[in-house]
């Protein structure tokens, strides 16, 4: 699953393609800066970066994307479980979504 976040890393806020990214628990603030991501794993984040993120979208073969906004303060497993929760959703019955064709 692709993601935006502005949520601290653990690791430096400076951008650096495929590392690991640890999301800072203690630290529920948001960032100045965003962070382009994927869960590649239960638990388990990378940093992609902009680019590679964008490229992802362009390449990829789904003919429609869902973008998931959560409110503030939430943890990020939380989250994860939450758009995964609606995905199979909307995988199980698209013709009951509004949005599919």
């Amino acid at each position: 699953m692709l993601f935006i976040t502005n949520r601290f890393p653990t690791q430096s806020i400076r951008t650096r393609a495929n590392r690991p990214f640890d999301f800072d628990l203690k630290n529920n603030a948001a960032s100045n800066s965003v962070f382009y991501c994927e869960e590649v794993a239960a638990g388990q984040y990378q940093e992609l970066g902009s680019t590679a993120f964008l490229r992802r979208l362009k390449e990829s073969d789904a003919r429609q994307v869902v973008i998931y906004l959560h409110g503030f303060s939430n943890l990020p497993t939380d989250v994860f479980s939450a758009a995964r929760e609606f995905q199979e959703l909307c995988d199980a019955s698209p013709a009951r979504c509004w949005w599919c064709p």
